[in-house]
């Protein structure tokens, strides 16, 4: 057994303003535990479709992408390390898939520049996810204060956070108007406690309600002793006007995260990796649990896997829940981070590095990882497919996907000789992988159809100063006229 601590991938990374970024260097101070060897991890199977539904209603099946749990580790790989959404995001749009709005390898991209504000003043924000429900969009995140960050230009490590889960709503994607919650307001952050509340997926169901899900976290090194406790947290509304909080899934007291959210337009689907976490960094009990509910307070359990030597993805499909392994990929070698529903069929994205769960990282294995998309008519047999001929060697990760009414998109973060770049992909269901071209934005954590327009939601490129906050943009697609290609 060998301890690996992120902070030896990121010492070179720039000091961390955002919320996002403390909380992942903080994050970065635990430890993943990697298994040398081990049992084969241990899936219990239960009742996998959700509760009783009302008869009569059509099922929408969701655009939903889910992120995978790199289990073996999966309870802070869902928070860990800036990958987009390497926890993703899960994007459930009520009333079937949606369809583009133009060719989008003709697209020219207008940023729309820091859309989101916090309600309280002196706040850093952060989004993490867009729902789209009855031409209304809603962002999902956080909000939050943190200590003196930067002494005489050296980042702090010992500054503190506080923070609460935050809502935006728009019409248009360009104003976006914060949400109160009713929260408490925050308090003033202390050094070396890191104390948020954050909101990291949305769903919508077809009666009109709207789903946030995340997870409520302390991490406090200020004593003798660490304290470190998390715990799932979610909200629902009916109407939009009135959020609730969710009686939380049925979890034994263990530190707990919620690392993947979907819907099917009926019930809600929510995934939640458990662990008990020790001062010494170690990670012991791992367990990655499913439930589905139609009403956020009875919750029914999907399955159970054990030990953390697997990595699944899973998806809510017309009450049925679908669920994908390494195993279920050919020759098991690449890690499935992202599920999608397309028309008709589903797509995988996965990534591999040449280590499987339950392994034993070298300290000098590179940390690179190879794309690889894979494609099914049924959700059971997976065939693995040809991507765009790229110049540079296809190193990078996935990072979002969305499923629309022709095919699923994928965003690709690639790796080349010089620069990372963000890429476009569009797969049919013939399994062709169309490159869209190079997006840019510098990370993409989602994309959402927002009454007839295209929106990214990620962050610009830096400008290369280390201390300067780089928060979240919107960039929406804009189409030559029609007529344009016809103009001599």
């Amino acid at each position: 057994m060998r301890d690996v601590r992120l902070r030896d991938h990121i010492d070179d990374i720039a000091p961390p303003l955002s919320l996002r970024e403390i909380r992942e260097r903080t994050l970065a101070e635990l430890s993943i535990e990697l298994e040398a060897s081990g049992p084969e991890p241990v899936l219990v199977e239960f009742d996998t479709t959700a509760p009783e539904r009302p008869r009569g209603r059509v099922l929408a099946v969701a655009a939903a992408v889910i992120v995978a749990s790199l289990v073996g580790g999966f309870a802070l790989a869902a928070l860990v390390g800036d990958r987009g959404d390497v926890t993703t995001a899960a994007d459930g749009a009520a009333g079937g898939l949606p369809a583009l709005p133009g060719d989008l390898s003709t697209a020219e991209w207008r940023e729309i520049a820091e859309p989101f504000v916090g309600l309280q003043a002196g706040t850093t924000v952060e989004v993490r996810d867009v729902v789209v429900s009855n031409g209304v969009a809603w962002a999902v995140g956080s909000e939050g204060l943190t200590t003196e960050r930067q002494t005489d230009g050296v980042f702090d490590q010992d500054a503190g956070l506080s923070g609460r889960a935050a809502l935006w709503r728009s019409v248009d994607g360009a104003r976006w108007e914060p949400f109160d919650l009713g929260l408490a307001p925050l308090d003033a952050p202390v050094a070396q406690v890191t104390a948020f509340e954050a909101l990291e997926f949305a769903v919508a169901t077809s009666d009109g309600a709207m789903w946030a899900f995340g997870t409520d976290f302390l991490f406090d090194d200020s004593g003798d002793d660490e304290v470190f406790s998390a715990a799932p947290v979610g909200y629902r509304s009916s109407d939009g006007e009135s959020w609730q909080p969710l009686t939380p899934p049925p979890i034994d007291g263990a530190d707990s995260f919620v690392t993947s959210v979907s819907s099917d337009g009926i019930g809600v689907f929510v995934e939640i990796a458990s662990a008990d976490f020790f001062a010494d960094g170690s990670v012991e009990d791992e367990v990655l649990r499913s439930f589905t509910t139609v009403d956020g307070e009875t919750w029914n359990q999907v399955s159970e896997v054990f030990d953390g030597d697997s990595a699944l993805v899973s998806l809510l499909v017309s009450g049925e829940v679908i669920s994908v392994s390494n195993a279920d990929l050919s020759g098991g070698s690449g890690l499935p981070t992202i599920l999608a529903a397309g028309p008709e069929f589903f797509v995988i994205v996965s990534e591999d590095s040449g280590f499987l769960p339950g392994e034993t990282i070298p300290n000098d294995a590179p940390f690179l990882q190879e794309t690889q998309i894979w494609l099914s008519e049924e959700g059971e047999t997976w065939r693995e497919l040809e991507l765009p001929d790229w110049e540079e060697p296809n190193t990078g990760f996935a990072s979002a996907a969305l499923g629309h009414d022709a095919g699923v998109l994928v965003i690709i973060d690639r790796d080349t000789q010089e620069r990372t770049e963000v890429v476009l992909v569009d797969v049919n269901s013939a399994g062709e992988v169309e490159d869209l071209g190079v997006l840019p934005p510098a990370a993409v954590d989602d994309m959402f159809v927002l009454n007839g327009q295209f929106f990214l939601l990620g962050r610009p490129q830096s400008s290369g100063d280390p201390f300067e906050p780089i928060p979240d943009s919107l960039w929406v697609a804009e189409f030559p006229p029609a007529d344009a290609a016809g103009d001599g």
